[in-house]
């Protein structure tokens, strides 16, 4: 840090860059304006009238000048400080060496300097969320010729104080070896409120007796804002003799058909179908869901 030196015996002050601080004021899948706060102290001289100071950034590996902004204030008093706030937009990657200079064109100027990194790791404002996938249940609502109706029970709360406005709680059911999604559906939800819970319930379509990672998106203005997964096993695998030997065991999905009137009611948001019938199809989907621990609800119908 240096400091301007007065032209004259106490006729102009003597300022610095004491502090900088810096926070995202708005964040894209391109670019983040930071806000950049400077504190400006006079420790000698009287106010010498405005003061020009200049925010320049530089990209780190390029030594490139990428943004800069000049922006005039009254200078602060003997002894006193002024804080200044100054946007720049810079693109969402990389690092960036952020300069702050009072009187530029000065040969007495004082100036100060912060280094940001990483900016691709802000969160784009549109994906920042409030909501939370709070847990996943599975429940058998049907079979018939080979298929299995399995009804997906999505509880989201929401943690914020304001309402969530319109999400789309998307269900996609994906056979856990091949990778191949089996059916997918949506269920539309108006809002919830802040401190809320609801619970979404989506059926899909699927094979009968093969395992399934059931992925769970909520989409928000056409950005997915959360993500949950959980499994289904209809029919799981055991391995014996020592870890070496793999035990297929068929499940009688039928005998867990839950009807609508062994449930309980809760909050259901109606499920928006798709065009696609049930079967595997080849689906590119993106990797990289956060695990939730599941549990899978089968409750045994009495036989009659």
């Amino acid at each position: 840090m240096c400091c301007i030196l007065s032209a004259g015996c106490l006729k102009e002050g003597t300022y610095s860059v004491q502090d900088m601080t810096i926070r995202a004021d708005q964040v894209t899948a391109s670019y983040a304006t930071l806000n950049v706060t400077s504190t400006i102290y006079n420790s000698r001289g009287v106010a010498s009238g405005p003061l020009d100071v200049r925010l320049r950034a530089y990209g780190t590996d390029s030594r490139m000048l990428v943004a800069e902004t000049v922006t005039s204030v009254p200078a602060p008093g003997w002894g006193t400080v002024r804080e200044v706030s100054q946007a720049v937009t810079l693109p969402r990657e990389g690092s960036y060496r952020l300069v702050v200079a009072v009187n530029p064109d000065s040969m007495y100027r004082g100036q100060s300097e912060i280094q940001v990194n990483n900016l691709e790791r802000l969160v784009p404002d549109i994906q920042q969320s409030d909501l939370v996938i709070d847990g996943l249940d599975f429940i058998v609502r049907g079979t018939n010729g080979g298929t299995a109706t399995i009804q997906a029970d999505v509880y989201v709360a929401n943690g914020g104080r304001t309402g969530s406005g319109p999400v789309i709680v998307e269900v996609k059911a994906k056979e856990l070896n091949a990778g191949l999604t089996a059916d997918k559906q949506q269920a539309s939800v108006e809002t919830i409120d802040p401190g809320k819970m609801r619970v979404v319930s989506v059926p899909v379509q699927v094979p009968d007796q093969y395992n399934y990672n059931i992925e769970v998106l909520i989409w928000r203005d056409g950005t997915v804002v959360r993500r949950g997964e959980g499994i289904v096993r209809l029919r799981p695998e055991t391995l014996v003799s020592g870890d070496t030997k793999i035990v297929t065991n068929k499940v009688e999905t039928s005998k867990f058909v839950v009807g609508d009137n062994q449930m309980a009611p809760s909050p259901y948001s109606g499920a928006i179908p798709t065009t696609k019938s049930p079967g595997f199809s080849f689906v590119v989907t993106i990797a990289g869901v956060t695990g939730l621990g599941v549990l899978f609800i089968m409750n045994k119908r009495r036989e009659k």
